[in-house]
């Protein structure tokens, strides 16, 4: 018995979604069922479960490794939103690491636009913390240079 309308859909779906177009497609149906048929619309209700156990295991697994590089990309920016905030003199290395959040999450709270902590920004929001807090170091670094000059 041939694959149902909702196996169809969701074969589809994924398909779609991991970027499999329909030449990849018909080589797969080709290979999956042994060169019985290239077409996903013969394959039988059995195979087609199967097939879609396999493009979802497919798709999970590319979820994690995105939300891994994810997670690892917020985690160095959040490594440099804490060098910025030594370089800009908001923290130094007599405070205990609550105080240094505490201070990080003021920092975001007040001069930013995002209102939430620190660990729960996002990349684009981390990335947007970064540039203002480059764009005062560059101040700070200026008014320490204008200072040594005067003494």
């Amino acid at each position: 018995m041939k694959r149902t309308i909702p196996q169809n859909k969701r074969l589809h779906f994924l398909l779609a979604k991991l970027g499999i177009d329909k030449y990849t497609c018909s080589d797969m149906v080709f290979n999956f069922t042994g060169g019985r048929t290239t077409s996903s619309a013969e394959l039988t209700i059995n195979e087609c479960n199967t097939l879609i156990k396999k493009l979802e295991a497919a798709l999970y697994k590319d979820i994690k490794k995105q939300n891994r590089q994810i997670a690892d990309l917020r985690q160095k920016a959040r490594r440099t939103v804490f060098k910025l905030m030594y370089d800009c003199g908001f923290l130094d290395s007599s405070m205990n690491n609550t105080e240094k959040v505490n201070i990080i999450n003021a920092f975001i709270k007040q001069r930013t636009r995002f209102k939430g902590i620190l660990d729960s920004l996002s990349y684009e929001e981390l990335g947007a913390v970064i540039n203002q807090l480059q764009a005062i170091r560059h101040t700070y670094n200026e008014q320490l240079e204008k200072q040594a000059i005067y003494n």
